[in-house]
């Protein structure tokens, strides 16, 4: 275990999730819970994926309220099912499964500190990430390991509102991967994860990723590292009501467009 923050958030990038369970293809296929305020199961569904490389893939989910499979390779990213990418906590679900640790740029753009941290009888080694940049100050992300080994037990982003608690940890093809997870946003359980399977498969038949006709092209996601961004706002601001709106008791739906610049500023706007 490295004593440097730095280092160790490094060594742990390389040990944890299933993006290094070795090189050869990967059959997975995992089990989700969404659940309620009171922690009664709403749903269940199950991610299934074929996965040869971050970019060569073929994921598929399904439950009674959604259904989609993505077919990626080299030609693109080709969509069948519902089109809509999956919201919290369904796209969590999967997201645990490869947890994200900062880039190098990030980390030295940031504030990295170890700390301790006592959950029950365990002392576990924790790493505050701090993102001093412009456009993400005093982000901060939160690594808890086991204090003998750079397995990951917690990961918290978003300054605490996202957690996730993973149990039931083993080392599988040289990768420490969570059987069991549990996804929270601020402070509720909203939805379980369980790895059902999870098989090396030595020759893939490229026709396995191959899009059915009548699959269409999706724009693929820019992954910009981790903490490049927030998916969440990061201030709330209600629209006013026009007072000689609200003396007539002229009310309905109000539909917005807007182009958001790369500063985040809105570059152009209309409603109606």
């Amino acid at each position: 275990m490295p004593s440097d923050p730095a280092a160790l958030l490094e060594l742990a990038s390389k040990k944890n999730g299933l993006q290094n369970a070795g090189a050869e293809p990967l059959h997975i296929k995992a089990t989700y819970q969404l659940l309620d305020d009171k922690g009664g199961v709403t749903e269940e569904g199950t991610i299934e994926e074929l996965r040869v490389s971050g970019k060569n893939y073929k994921l598929a989910y399904s439950s009674p309220s959604f259904h989609q499979t993505d077919y990626s390779s080299d030609a693109g990213l080709f969509r069948v099912g519902d089109p809509k990418w999956p919201d919290a906590p369904v796209g969590e679900a999967h997201n645990i499964l490869y947890p994200e640790f900062p880039s190098r740029e990030v980390i030295k753009n940031s504030k990295v500190e170890l700390t301790n941290k006592k959950v029950g009888t365990v002392q576990m080694k924790c790493v505050n990430v701090n993102n001093l940049t412009s456009d993400a100050p005093n982000r901060k992300q939160t690594y808890c390991f086991n204090p003998a080994e750079p397995m990951l037990w917690i990961l918290e982003t978003y300054q605490g509102v996202d957690q996730v608690v993973y149990n039931n940890i083993v080392s599988i093809r040289g990768a420490y991967v969570g059987r069991d997870a549990v996804f929270f946003q601020r402070g509720r359980a909203l939805a379980r994860v369980h790895l059902d399977v999870l098989n090396a498969i030595p020759n893939v038949d490229k026709s396995d990723l191959a899009p059915p006709s009548g699959a269409r092209q999706i724009t693929r996601r820019i992954d910009i590292g981790l903490i490049g961004t927030l998916d969440r706002p990061i201030h709330e601001a209600r629209p006013e009501y026009p007072a000689i709106a609200k003396a007539a008791r002229v009310q309905g739906t109000v539909v917005v467009e807007a182009v958001i610049g790369k500063a985040g500023s809105s570059r152009r706007s209309s409603g109606n």
